[in-house]
């Protein structure tokens, strides 16, 4: 090798050199080119995602850098003593070319676990963006231990002087992290999960659970993006319950004329007889337990109507019958008596829950004068 590299001569070297690291990269060049044009075949015809992600994320082309760079290694002896140090310089190259190799496997697995529909609830983009950082802090040292001569145990070693510097500047990191550990662990926030986060202006969809943001996708069609580890310091509202039980709440309020309250005579159950729907409703309440134990009471238009209201939620056939439906009386105020309709519809998605929602008051607000029962409203004034 000496012989070769002295044929040559020191001036000439480094022209060798180029002209053999040249011919090494345009190896690389068509290489990467078949491969991937060959391996593309085969990745298409395996039933596998994993392949075809791989394939994206350039895991070839840069596991295949390790050819040219072996080969400017191999031949750095033309250099003479200069070698060494273009040898040092590789190997750094090496150690960010492993690093980068890596980070594509694991940019894989973040990608196949996001299209995952039984994974993709579950984040774990934040864990691998740790041992991204890990594994890149870590080349970051052996880089430095190469150029200054020293061990990375003695570089860290140096490091450990500087922690309070290197926890403030790693602060929103660790907080980070140790969020996405508690969402992990307790099952606070999956990807798919519908919150609010008033502090931020959020109020939809999550797209994204990474280590330093959290995506949501509003209403509007907005995006937010919330700091991962704001998140617990602020609050929020989950409302994936709603979609597990296929339940949202219906609660909306009413404010009665309390003049209007009065005893039902022979006039308005004639009056309601006649009406149909509210005609089916009395014979079941003459029949059943409410009207026999209301015989020491008096039977009000607004007990009536309160009873239909009740009546006419459960035969709705998107108002849930198993769970908890009432029209209940709150304590009166200057407006009048406030009256709280409560139930719960298996319509869960924002418009056809909405449409639910305005069909039922409607219809409630249009049946209250067949009980004589007057809905409050503030005069607006007008002429």
């Amino acid at each position: 090798m000496k012989e070769f590299s002295a044929w040559f001569g020191t001036e000439n070297s480094w022209m060798v050199y180029a002209g053999i690291v040249a011919v090494s990269l345009v190896f690389y060049i068509i290489l990467r080119a078949v491969a991937v044009k060959v391996i593309g075949k085969i990745v298409k015809k395996t039933a596998t995602r994993f392949d075809d992600v791989i394939l994206n994320k350039k895991f070839i082309g840069r596991t295949l850098l390790v050819v040219p760079t072996a080969v400017a290694s191999k031949f750095a002896y033309v250099l003479g003593p200069s070698a060494a140090e273009v040898r040092e310089i590789l190997f750094i190259w090496y150690t960010l070319l492993a690093v980068l190799i890596v980070f594509s496997a694991i940019d894989a697995v973040i990608e196949i676990w996001d299209r995952s529909e039984n994974l993709n609830r579950r984040p774990v983009k934040g864990y691998l963006q740790i041992i991204k950082i890990v594994i890149g802090f870590w080349a970051l040292v052996v880089a430095v231990g190469i150029l200054t001569d020293q061990s990375p145990w003695s570089i860290l070693t140096g490091l450990s002087a500087l922690t309070a510097i290197l926890m403030l500047v790693f602060r929103d990191t660790i907080l980070s992290f140790i969020v996405n550990v508690q969402i992990n662990s307790y099952d606070l926030v999956e990807k798919g999960d519908w919150i609010e986060v008033p502090a931020f202006g959020a109020d939809g969809t999550v797209t994204d659970i990474s280590l330093h943001t959290i995506k949501v996708q509003n209403g509007d069609n907005t995006i937010s993006i919330i700091p991962t580890y704001k998140l617990m310091e602020v609050g929020y509202k989950n409302w994936r319950r709603i979609q597990e039980l296929n339940a949202r709440r219906i609660k909306r309020s009413l404010f009665i004329d309390t003049s209007s309250v009065r005893e039902v005579d022979q006039a308005l159950f004639g009056k309601l007889n006649e009406k149909k729907g509210i005609h089916e409703f009395l014979e079941e309440f003459l029949l059943s337990a409410d009207f026999t134990n209301s015989k020491e009471i008096d039977v009000t238009n607004l007990m009536l109507f309160r009873k239909y209201i009740r009546w006419f939620l459960l035969r709705q056939e998107k108002i849930r019958g198993d769970l908890q439906i009432s029209a209940r009386l709150l304590q009166p105020v200057e407006s009048g008596i406030p009256m709280e309709i409560y139930a719960f519809t298996s319509e869960t998605t924002f418009m056809q829950y909405e449409d639910l929602q305005a069909q039922i008051m409607e219809h409630i607000i249009a049946s209250a004068r067949y009980f004589d029962v007057v809905i409050y409203q503030k005069e607006s004034g007008g002429v």
